[in-house]
């Protein structure tokens, strides 16, 4: 298809800045600013008043309506329910209308209006439970985005609804987009999306019972607002002014209505009313531990983030199918923006894990040979052949990082020691890196000795201690971290269940493992927005664990985070009823 025509956000910013944009709108739509649809078929007067009835909107709710134009919509909805409501807009004289009007109906006390910068929404987390918008996302350049910030500004439970412009059909033909759809995008600054594109969007962003409306559907004369459509289509030309690009504009949204190439969408949707949440051991059930649960949860992760098939994917498919005491953990690791997400673990619960372990080596036997590589267990077997209790073994965990450069991809096993001092010592004597930092912060035998296998034949053993918050309160355990860990880490800390930490190489910052009791909140407040839309793939959840891997030095006033890991243990399917 040909490419399509993107507006920038300084393209957005100078037209609705125009003082012809305005006065025309002002006239064209009697303050609406949005086009008049007559829902009767669903039970509502206007397409205001059917957005307020999917929303549920009443004086309880704090409103944001993104792209408020000059805020009359936004000033008339607050009126109706009572609602307290935050307009946001990208153009100042706009911004400024909308608060003068509010002002002089007496609503400043509940409506404001707020500078948009065209990227990221200026509010916290959780700030509103009800969003809404008129004809405005099919003028944001960056859709995806919007709809993640949407999502992170709304609190459990809360929703969206909108109207829009939109393709009527799915596909669309070269010709027809050029001739018809062109037009309309360059007369007024838009980008124009299909109704499936914003479906996809949302559920993309996290949002579910998600639903899509053609305005046509509910409202059997919406023909009446795009009569008397132009018998050829029309041409935005580089000559036209505003008044003529406008004049035009509203010929072009003729023509495609009449051709059943555009209409008005509606679109809604929900933020789960469950945030993510931990279970913990009460949640290790039979079906949380079941193959199938496990590996529709693989599935789930592999279609939300188009991991690809490969070999070693398919080794490790062999193991998750033969086990029914083990839970799936998938993960994604951000490096400078990238997302690597062919990373999956199975953490063993059961007994006998002298038993699971034969069954890891065995899978890492066929990974080897599929991916035709040589894997180097020398370290692996120096720590076995010092003789293990298995007793003072917890858990035994396996898993891969599957990376496009096949050098960089790697086979995973770690040793979950609840107690043995000696397996520890063994493990201190064969680590290359700081032994000193990692008995500085030794202060208990439960350890986590983990081999890193890659597909380069290089193998590393890393070593986890672990700290528990109650062991922050001990005003010596506080002395002794704060000489190797920062405040903010140690903040961090505190809102864990319990916190990992990995001691790299010699010179390497120490990498933290932390287990939010509150995985939610944690991200929110702790990482950057990108990580926003990778859990929302998993908003909702039931976990039995999740973890976040950030490196201490990316905490704190200043610091920029770069490099971090998302991982969950779902004790369901994502997505399905608990």
């Amino acid at each position: 298809m040909t490419s399509k025509r993107l507006p920038t956000v300084e393209q957005v910013r100078a037209f609705y800045e125009s003082d012809v944009v305005i006065d025309t709108f002002n006239r064209a739509f009697s303050g609406h600013w949005h086009v008049t649809v007559t829902p009767e078929r669903a039970g509502a007067p206007s397409g205001e008043r059917y957005l307020c009835d999917l929303l549920g909107l009443r004086a309880e709710n704090r409103l944001l309506d993104f792209g408020s134009g000059v805020g009359s919509t936004t000033c008339r909805l607050a009126g109706w329910t009572g609602c307290t409501a935050r307009g946001l807009n990208i153009s100042v004289k706009q911004v400024t209308i909308g608060n003068t009007l509010a002002d002089r109906l007496g609503l400043r006390h509940r409506v404001q209006f707020d500078l948009y910068d065209g990227v990221e929404l200026p509010y916290p987390a959780r700030r509103f439970d009800r969003a809404i918008f008129f004809e405005s996302v099919c003028q944001v350049p960056h859709k995806p985005l919007l709809f993640r910030e949407l999502f992170r500004v709304l609190e459990p439970g809360g929703a969206v609804a909108g109207q829009d412009w939109v393709l009527a059909v799915d596909r669309i033909s070269d010709e027809d987009y050029r001739r018809y759809i062109v037009p309309i995008e360059a007369s007024v600054e838009v980008e124009l999306a299909s109704l499936a594109d914003y479906r996809d969007l949302m559920i993309a962003a996290g949002f579910v019972n998600v639903r899509t409306v053609d305005a046509r559907e509910i409202d059997p004369r919406l023909d009446r607002e795009f009569a008397d459509p132009p018998e050829e289509p029309v041409e935005i030309t580089p000559e036209d002014g505003v008044r003529e690009r406008l004049h035009k504009g509203a010929l072009a949204l003729r023509a495609a209505f009449a051709r059943g190439l555009f209409t008005i969408g509606f679109v809604h949707g929900e933020v789960p009313r469950r945030a993510c949440r931990l279970v913990g051991p009460d949640g290790v059930d039979a079906p949380a531990l079941s193959a199938p649960k496990n590996l529709a949860c693989i599935e789930h992760h592999r279609k939300t983030f188009h991991v690809p098939d490969r070999p070693a994917l398919g080794a490790f498919a062999g193991l998750v199918e033969a086990r029914t005491d083990s839970s799936v953990e998938p993960s994604c690791k951000v490096e400078a923006g990238l997302v690597h997400s062919s990373r999956f673990n199975l953490f063993h619960h059961g007994g006998r894990n002298e038993a699971f372990l034969q069954s890891v080596l065995d899978f890492f036997d066929e990974a080897a040979r599929v991916e035709d590589v040589r894997l180097d267990l020398g370290p692996v077997r120096s720590f076995l052949d010092a003789g293990v209790d298995f007793r003072e073994v917890q858990k035994v965990v396996t898993g891969l990082d599957l990376r496009d450069e096949p050098g960089r991809s790697r086979l995973k096993l770690w040793f979950m020691l609840s107690r043995g001092p000696r397996l520890v010592e063994r493990a201190m004597e064969l680590f290359t890196g700081d032994r000193v930092l990692v008995e500085a912060l030794r202060f208990h035998d439960a350890f986590l000795v983990g081999f890193d296998l890659g597909f380069d034949g290089r193998t590393r053993l890393k070593l986890y201690p672990d700290i528990e918050p109650a062991e922050l309160e001990d005003e010596r355990v506080q002395e002794r971290v704060r000489t190797l860990l920062s405040e903010p880490a140690l903040e961090a800390m505190r809102r864990c269940v319990w916190t990992h930490v990995y001691v790299a190489e010699r010179g390497k910052d120490v990498v933290l493992q932390f287990h939010p009791a509150e995985p939610d909140d944690f991200i929110a407040r702790t990482l950057p927005q990108q990580a926003g839309a990778i859990h929302a793939a998993y908003a909702g959840t039931e976990l039995l664990d999740m973890v976040v891997s950030l490196p201490s030095g990316e905490l704190g006033p200043g610091a920029e985070v770069r490099s971090y890991g998302l991982y969950y243990m779902p004790s369901r399917v994502p997505g399905s009823p608990a």
